[in-house]
Parts: C-alpha cells; structure tokens; sequence
C-alpha cells in the first residue's frame, strides 16, 4: 500500500464514521487507488452501476510525499462527498447535495483545482487545467486560462443562458 493510498484511507474512514454519526447513513469506500496513470486531475470517485462497490482514485504523481497538505485532504473530502451525496439524493454532480456536504466537512465547494492546491501538489504533467471563475447576471462560469486572458485583454464572452457578458469576480 502506497503512502497516497493509507493516509486516504485514513481519512476516508474518518468521513465515513462522521457521515454515519451526522446523518445516519452509511457510505462505505471499498477501494483507495493512487494511480501513477492520473495526470489530468487529482482524483475521481467511481462506482458500479448498482452503487455496491466505491472507489476512489488519487493521482500518485500529484500528491506523493504531500499527504499532509490542505490540497490532498480536499481532494479527498471532494471525491468522498461524490459518493455521500449519491447515498443521500442519488445526484453524482457538483450539485448542491454535494456542495452541502463539501460544506458540511468545512471545505469550500470549488469544483476545479485552485493555483493554491497546484502549487502543495507535486508538479505534475502540465495537463491540469487551471479553471478561473467568473460570472454574468445568472451564475458563475469556470473558463481555462486561455480564455481568461482574453477576456482580461478585452473580448467579450456571454454565458449561453442570460446573454450577459462574462466578468472577472471583485475581492
């Protein structure tokens, strides 16, 4: 067992042990993967079709020797919260049963890797995409850098929805 796959264990047994206790539901993670393959993201939750057997796989590049820091133990609460919100309401989104229980585990529900989490996680293939956020009149939008730049350089793009032209959020 790789030292990416014990510290998720470990943590994951913690979430499934604090899901049990605050919600009387029971998620159980058969299997912790630390792929050497995963070079696009950090992790992925999976599942059969029938929801009997749950695995979650981590990017053995991104975060070996880093299991201390805030960007793997997000990334692990991130995929966890995949397969508790499933046990809630069935969803496999970044909806908002996720975003609640991402939440409820004192993590932000930020759907992509943030220049933060890059930056404790190992430097991997350059193949994780950083996405921006940005909004119009009706919701946020994540846009690679590429785009963000050019609408930083002044072109415009409109969210497909409202029609409103996508802006940088204020701090």
């Amino acid at each position: 067992m790789s030292t990416v796959q014990f510290a998720a264990t470990k943590i994951i047994r913690d979430l499934e042990t604090r899901f049990f206790v605050d919600f009387n539901r029971e998620v159980r993670i058969n299997e912790v993967i630390a792929s050497n393959k995963m070079t696009r993201s950090f992790g992925l939750a999976e599942k059969n079709m029938f929801g009997s057997v749950r695995k979650i796989k981590l990017s053995n590049k991104a975060f070996e020797g880093k299991t201390n820091t805030k960007a793997f133990y997000k990334t692990v609460v991130h995929e966890f919260c995949h397969h508790a919100a499933n046990v809630m309401n069935g969803s496999w989104d970044h909806g908002i049963m996720w975003a609640a229980l991402m939440q409820h585990f004192g993590e932000s529900a930020d759907r992509y890797v943030t220049e933060e989490q890059k930056l404790e996680a190992n430097h991997i293939n350059r193949r994780i995409q950083l996405k921006y956020r940005f909004n119009c009149g009706c919701r946020y939008h994540y846009v690679s850098a590429t785009i963000k730049n050019r609408i930083l350089s002044g072109a415009t793009y409109r969210c497909k929805a409202c029609r409103g032209a996508l802006v940088a959020p204020t701090r």
